[in-house]
């Protein structure tokens, strides 16, 4: 729910600045190949990188919302108010794998 919007603005966002720079930087090379292989890595860098940046922070929050919200079904932390505890280093090796898989 959160990386399919994030993932499509920073593509879109991507698409126009690897235009703009491709097109500035390749103005005088008459090798179409080379234009177009550029202007893929450039999408798929500054794309991953925007979506990396702009997902942090919600899939922060929204990582220790679920993990909290299922501890609290099985009724392990009955009072969790705040992320804190043993959980905590499972959600920060969770969004590490969360954050490769956006910017991929």
């Amino acid at each position: 729910e959160i990386l399919a919007p994030v993932v499509e603005r920073s593509v879109t966002i991507a698409c126009f600045t690897a235009v703009e720079l491709v097109v500035k930087d390749f103005a005088v090379d008459p090798d179409e190949n080379r234009m177009r292989s550029a202007a893929h890595l450039m999408v798929s860098s500054l794309a991953g990188s925007l979506a990396l940046v702009t997902c942090k922070d919600p899939l922060r929050v929204a990582l220790a919302n679920h993990m909290r919200a299922l501890l609290q079904a099985v009724q392990w932390c009955a009072g969790c108010k705040h992320v804190g505890g043993p959980w905590k280093v499972s959600i920060s090796s969770e969004l590490h794998v969360c954050w490769c898989w956006a910017r991929q």
